[in-house]
């Protein structure tokens, strides 16, 4: 009898990812083919930035993760903190409201930074951003055969030759991002014995997701302050730009993604407190109030979040 049963759940988690992934190309595509005449961008490239968000900006964020809630496992079990705050209970979503907003906030912070930082770094390492009018001059040829000696060490070498290039690189790495962290949230959900919630988690994780605007935004802001403007190059300036940006302009670039994403890590976590007092406030807060008063919030930021990414997108070649 289990059978069917587990069945249903395994075809509730695959449809579940293979939506987020019709979700990727589709948006992927549309962005691209609308881009067409000033990214020069192939989507076999875009695929690129795609596995580099997917596979290693996901382990490399988990893996920081993991070590931040081992500190925060010690913070509430080993020291004197537990004996102050978890008196009645061992969970940290039944602390009092007061140390369970600090626990939030700082979590949130750490996770929105850990993930925002290390996608827009790895959009930046291996890749080399040159101007399209240094391309267009026939310096294009001259910088392929400057990286014999770097291919030799580093075969993944992408060129972005437009500011729009760079920043559709972002938006294809936080999709990887984004299908990589959905498939956890997929088969989690659909252990679940309500399947209106199965759907809805599938709906909101897949049109409602932050990390492709995010990690677009961030890439956006980065190509203007790197420079990368359609400007003739100056006598004697250099016809190559190789290397990786300053940590001061990585960390002006993504401070915004970075607030967003703590906002929405804070509110989606509020949303699993059980510090009220009685059932019934309790079955108020946690079945009316919270879902109601943060998805309509967190709807607003991520239409705020699109907006801002438009109104930063790079202007036309």
């Amino acid at each position: 009898p289990a059978a069917p049963e587990q069945r249903r759940r395994a075809l509730a988690g695959a449809l579940g990812v293979a939506f987020t992934l019709l979700f990727l190309v589709v948006l992927l595509a549309g962005m691209q083919r609308l881009e067409r005449t000033q990214t020069r961008i192939r989507f076999s490239l875009l695929v690129h930035f795609i596995l580099r968000g997917a596979l290693v900006a996901t382990f490399i964020s988990t893996l920081l993760e993991m070590l931040w809630m081992m500190l925060l496992g010690y913070i509430t079990t080993e020291s004197p903190v537990r004996h102050m705050w978890l008196q009645k209970a061992g969970d940290l979503r039944e602390l009092p409201l007061g140390p369970f907003l600090l626990f939030n906030s700082a979590t949130s912070l750490f996770g929105a930074g850990c993930e925002e930082l290390v996608k827009l770094w790895l959009l930046t390492v291996c890749t080399d951003l040159l101007p399209a009018s240094r391309s267009a001059a026939g310096t294009l040829e001259h910088y392929h055969s400057s990286l014999c000696g770097i291919q030799s060490c580093c075969s993944c070498r992408a060129l972005l030759e437009s500011p729009r290039a760079l920043a559709l690189a972002g938006v294809a790495l936080g999709l990887g991002f984004m299908v990589s962290e959905n498939t956890g949230y997929m088969a989690a959900a659909a252990l679940e014995d309500n399947w209106s919630v199965v759907w809805f988690v599938e709906l909101v994780r897949t049109l409602v997701n932050m990390h492709w605007v995010l990690t677009g935004l961030s890439a956006a802001r980065l190509a203007v302050k790197l420079g990368l403007c359609p400007q003739a190059p100056a006598a004697g300036e250099p016809l190559l730009e190789v290397g990786l940006p300053s940590l001061g302009a990585l960390l002006t670039s993504v401070w915004p993604a970075v607030c967003a994403h703590t906002i929405w890590n804070f509110t989606m976590t509020c949303l699993t407190w059980r510090g009220v007092e009685g059932e019934a406030a309790l079955q108020l807060w946690a079945e009316v109030l919270a879902p109601t008063l943060s998805f309509s919030f967190l709807g607003c930021l991520y239409v705020a979040m699109v907006v801002l990414l438009w109104r930063n997108w790079p202007s036309a070649n």
